[in-house]
Order: C-alpha cells, then sequence, then structure tokens
C-alpha cells in the first residue's frame, strides 16, 4: 500500500481484555442508548419546520465529516468509521467505536421580530468498526437518527356561537406540538479489491414513532356552555428495509510527488415504510374518548451521494461533495402535514453541499507535541429541506462550522469538538427564521482487538 494513502495511525498494542477501556465504551454505548429514546420521545424543544412530513431529516457525519461541512463521501481515513461511505469500511485497522451527543440553541422569528428561543439535545450517532483483513475487509455498524420531530406551537383567537343577536363567546388557545421522529440501525462492510479501489454495501434498517397533537384549551371568560376542551393526538409507527452501496477510487501523484486525490459516491435504494397510525379523541383533555387505527405504506426516494477529497501532503485534507434526493416522488397512502397526496405538493427535491478543510499539523509524527497533533476543522454547507409551501418557494439552510479532534492519553482515542451555527427559513409571511448555534461532541476510540498469540 502506498504510506501516504495510508500513513501510520495511532494505535494501542493492547488485545481485547483491558478491562478499564472496554468498560468506559460499554459504559458509554449503554448511557447513551438508554438517554436517547426519552429525548426522542418527549422533546419538544426544536425546529417548527420538523412538524411537516416525516420530521427534520438528520445529517451524520461523524466526527471528522461534520467540522468540515458534512462533505464525507470521498473522506479516506484510518481514525474513524465512515458513516456516509460503506466503500471507505475497507481501510480498518483498529476496531474502533464512536459516540456523538449534540446540544443546539435555537432562535426562531417571525415576520413581526417576535422570537422564541429553545434549547435541546439529543444523540447524534454510534459507530463500531473493525477489520476482518485489515485494510483489504472491513465491518461497519451504526445508529443514528434518521429524522426528527421536535416543535410545539401556540394560536390564539376568539369564537363567537349561539343566537347572533347575544352570541356566547370564547377566547381559545390551540397547541400544537410534536415529537419523536425515525431512526437508522446500518451494517455492513467494504472490500478493497485493489490499492486504488473498494468498495461496499450495507444494510439499513428504519423505525421509529411520531407523535403529533392539537390542543384546543378555551380560556376563563368564555360566556356559553358549547365550549369544551378537546385534545387530539396522533401516534404514527413507522418501519422499513433499505440499502446503500458505496465505492471509492483514489490516486497518487497527481498535482505533487506525493499528493493524492480521492472520488467517492454512495447510492441509497428507494424504500417503502409500513405505516401504523392511532388517533385518540377526547374532551377536557381525556384522550380516552375514541380511538381509530389506520395502517399504510410511505415510499421513500432513493438518494446519491459524491464526493471528492484532495491530499496534498500528510497534514491537510480539502473535501467537498453533496448529495441529491427526488422527495418529489415521496407517495403516501396516510395524511403527513404539509403533503397532499393527490398532487404530491408541498414537496421539493433534496439538494446539499458542503466543502472543508482539516489541518493536521504533525501530520503521521505521532511523537510531536500536543497541540501539533491537534486536528483543526472548517466547513461551509449549505441544503434544501423537502417540504416547501409551493413549488416556487424553498426552504433552505445556510451553515458553517469549525472544530477540533484532540488526541488523548488513551493511544488512539481522540475526543472531537464541533460547533455549527447556520441560519433556516426566512422571517416573512409564509415562513419563520432559525437560526441554530449546535455544539457537539463525540469520543473515537480505537484498539487492536483479536489478536492472535504468535508462537515462538
Amino acid at each position: 500500500m502506498p504510506s501516504l494513502l495510508f500513513p501510520r495511525i495511532e494505535s494501542g498494542t493492547a488485545r481485547l481484555g483491558r478491562p478499564l477501556e472496554v468498560c468506559a465504551i460499554l459504559y458509554l454505548v449503554t448511557a447513551m442508548l438508554a438517554v436517547s429514546p426519552g429525548m426522542a420521545q418527549d422533546a419538544r424543544d426544536g425546529s417548527l419546520y420538523s412538524r411537516f412530513g416525516i420530521g427534520a431529516l438528520q445529517l451524520h457525519a461523524g466526527g471528522q465529516g461534520t467540522g468540515i461541512g458534512h462533505a464525507g463521501f470521498a473522506l479516506h481515513s484510518l481514525q474513524y468509521v465512515n458513516p456516509n461511505n460503506p466503500g471507505a469500511w475497507a481501510d480498518q485497522v483498529l476496531t474502533r467505536i464512536s459516540a456523538g451527543f449534540a446540544y443546539q440553541s435555537l432562535v426562531i422569528s417571525n415576520e413581526n421580530k417576535e422570537t422564541s428561543r429553545l434549547a435541546s439535545g439529543h444523540l447524534s450517532g454510534i459507530q463500531l468498526g473493525f477489520p476482518l483483513i485489515e485494510r483489504k475487509l472491513g465491518i461497519a455498524l451504526g445508529f443514528a437518527p434518521f429524522s426528527r420531530v421536535s416543535y410545539n406551537v401556540a394560536n390564539e383567537g376568539t369564537l363567537l356561537a349561539g343566537d347572533p343577536a347575544r352570541p356566547d363567546t370564547a377566547g381559545y388557545r390551540v397547541n400544537f406540538f410534536g415529537s419523536g421522529g425515525i431512526q437508522q440501525i446500518t451494517g455492513g462492510l467494504g472490500y478493497r479489491f485493489s490499492p486504488n479501489f473498494s468498495a461496499g454495501a450495507s444494510l439499513n434498517a428504519l423505525f421509529g414513532l411520531i407523535d403529533d397533537g392539537r390542543e384546543t384549551i378555551f380560556l376563563e371568560g368564555s360566556s356559553g356552555p358549547l365550549f369544551l376542551d378537546t385534545n387530539l393526538e396522533t401516534s404514527t409507527r413507522l418501519n422499513g428495509l433499505s440499502a446503500t452501496f458505496g465505492a471509492l477510487f483514489s490516486v497518487q501523484n497527481v498535482f505533487a510527488e506525493e499528493d493524492y486525490i480521492s472520488v467517492g459516491g454512495a447510492f441509497t435504494l428507494p424504500t417503502t415504510l409500513s405505516a401504523k397510525r392511532v388517533t385518540t379523541l377526547g374532551q377536557s383533555l381525556d384522550r380516552d374518548t375514541l380511538g381509530t387505527t389506520i395502517s399504510g405504506k410511505v415510499d421513500m426516494p432513493w438518494q446519491l451521494g459524491l464526493g471528492v477529497a484532495y491530499y496534498p501532503d500528510n497534514r491537510w485534507t480539502v473535501s467537498a461533495g453533496g448529495k441529491f434526493a427526488p422527495w418529489t416522488n415521496l407517495r403516501s397512502t396516510i395524511p403527513l402535514p404539509g403533503y397532499d397526496s393527490g398532487t404530491a405538493q408541498g414537496l421539493s427535491d433534496v439538494v446539499q453541499f458542503g466543502t472543508g478543510v482539516e489541518f493536521l499539523p504533525a501530520g503521521t509524527d505521532l511523537l510531536a507535541a500536543w497541540p501539533a497533533r491537534i486536528a483543526y476543522r472548517f466547513g461551509i454547507s449549505w441544503d434544501r429541506a423537502y417540504i416547501s409551501p409551493d413549488r416556487n418557494m424553498n426552504i433552505e439552510t445556510t451553515s458553517i462550522s469549525a472544530g477540533f479532534g484532540l488526541p488523548t492519553l488513551i493511544p488512539g482515542a481522540r475526543l472531537d469538538i464541533n460547533m455549527q451555527v447556520g441560519i433556516r427559513g426566512a422571517a416573512n409571511a409564509d415562513l419563520v427564521r432559525d437560526v441554530f448555534y449546535r455544539l457537539s461532541m463525540s469520543v473515537n476510540i480505537g484498539e487492536r482487538w483479536f489478536q492472535t498469540p504468535k508462537l515462538r
């Protein structure tokens, strides 16, 4: 293998059985899995745009890709498990596990300059990868949110009923709220066919529960007996399977003697999610008055991601890429907020672009000073959401990101910290503007496990 394409990595020499580190890994994974379901189902402190469709789609690019603008389809790395391209899983040398958590502060504003400030945290993803044959055949498993529903908005008004000459009046407040989302578990392998080409495939299991509710409360001072508080809620359970195929091609000595460039892509097949929805309606905030159940399906579109990465030397990584998914092809036999099943209005094709750079001053020098072994990252990204008020108006997000990859006292382990600032939508008569500040942290640990002792 070319030394520049596959440089040395920080690695421990321990075999499976270092109890402190193994227990720390198991504790971290268990704690995050225990916390995540509660957050996914109860949190309502997110964007109002997550109310529509199946929720706001989530970007998961790992600790390295998040800091460089989610441009990770062509990244080669022995330090990270690439969650975006199964073709990169053939690079693995060590058994690696990473887990990340994200905290977001959100400021929502409308055309009247009214603002609301919200904050929430959630699990951003877990990745596990290990080699069956070093730098030849690797396996990866992952868990990450696919979409997220998290909103809470109120609307107030006055109703008139009864005799027009002496009408009953009632002030009311309608609360719209939702939580949950779709999760994704991924498992697959990558194989290196030659020093310059690798490919892989994964099977993706999608599942989740989305809760939407509408609570009508009549305020004090209502002058008639005709008005009763009501609560309408729907719980939609979704599940299905999909598959992703990825490839990675690399060439050395392109513009200089020791540089190389890699081109990668991943294609996800369309899938159909089975859906079961339970609707409950009650009076005086009692939801047990009426319950109905319907079944249906949601046809999800395919997705294509492409990227390119350039490595001038072992200190610099410059990456760019994007993805496309024709969400105008979405079809659902159950009603979805913001979607017209007859005309597919309210939908737009998803487009996302990102670019970024990573600088590691020490390169592959493992004996360099600690500040020189810190990876410094910067990125810019733009995307168009699949929900659109009309065909001439899109919901766009622009963000910048910066981060650090910090080496730790444990060989092969790094702590990644990334910060992201972005703007989504616009403050006008039809939309609101989201300004979000996101801090994400992930722990990435690598060990040489399953090593066969040599007989002397």
